[in-house]
Order: structure tokens, then sequence, then C-alpha cells
């Protein structure tokens, strides 16, 4: 919940403040709105709501699955993703896009959640390759 918290108050910042340029348009600071897809496919909005709506559902489903067992890897992935998804699916809802704000050389922008989604497939795949128990 706190890492939800923490982006959702990042992205409100964002909203809010001028972009800020940090070197020679090296890393910038500042509101966009991503309205397109994961790797900019030309989706509308109200599918890829649908879609990560579907995501989130699968994600919790997976939770609840592995919830009792002692997989610590696949449950930090699990709520890494949750955590990710849930905070751009509430900026496609109320954005009709996702709200980024960290842009590195004026080519690619992300937000925390996207880290989280980051960090949530690499413990996923660890977890794949953990031995039950451990």
């Amino acid at each position: 919940m706190v890492l939800l918290i923490v982006d959702r108050l990042i992205k409100q910042g964002a909203v809010t403040q001028p972009i800020k340029t940090i070197g020679q348009s090296f890393f910038s600071f500042g509101f966009s709105l991503n309205s397109q897809g994961i790797f900019s496919l030309p989706l509308s909005n109200w599918w890829l709501v649908i879609f990560n709506l579907l995501i989130i559902v699968g994600l919790l489903v997976g939770l609840l699955k592995i919830w009792p067992l002692d997989r610590t890897w696949l449950t930090a992935g699990l709520l890494f993703l949750l955590v990710g998804g849930l905070s751009n699916f509430y900026d496609r809802l109320f954005w009709a896009g996702v709200v980024d704000y960290w842009h590195w050389f004026n080519f690619f922008s992300f937000n925390l959640a996207d880290v989280y989604l980051i960090i949530g497939l690499s413990c996923l795949l660890r977890g794949i390759k953990q031995p039950y128990g451990s």
C-alpha cells in the first residue's frame, strides 16, 4: 500500500509542477500523458482499461493461489505487478492515459509504477527458478 501511495503522490506533484530539466536534456521531471499502450501500441484507452483490468484480476487470482505457499519471490513479484498495474489503471480511468513524470534524453518517459512492474517481472522470473520451500 505504501508503494502505491508513493507513486500516486509523485504523480500528483508532477501534474501540478512545470517540467524541470537536469543537465542538457539528459533528465527531466514533469507531467506527460501517455495515452498509448505498452510499446506505443495504438489502442483506444477503453481497450487498454479492459486489458489492464483483466491483468489485475489475473494477478489477484495468481496471488491467492500461491499465498499459503512459501514462494517469496513469486509473492513479491505478483505484489509489485499488482501495485504498478493498479496505479497505471487508475491513471487510465481518470486521465485517459498514464501519467509519466521521469524523462530521459527527451526520448523515454516512465513513472514509479513502471519501475514496480519491472521489479515484479524480475521477481517472478527469479521465483520461477526458485525451488519450492526456499
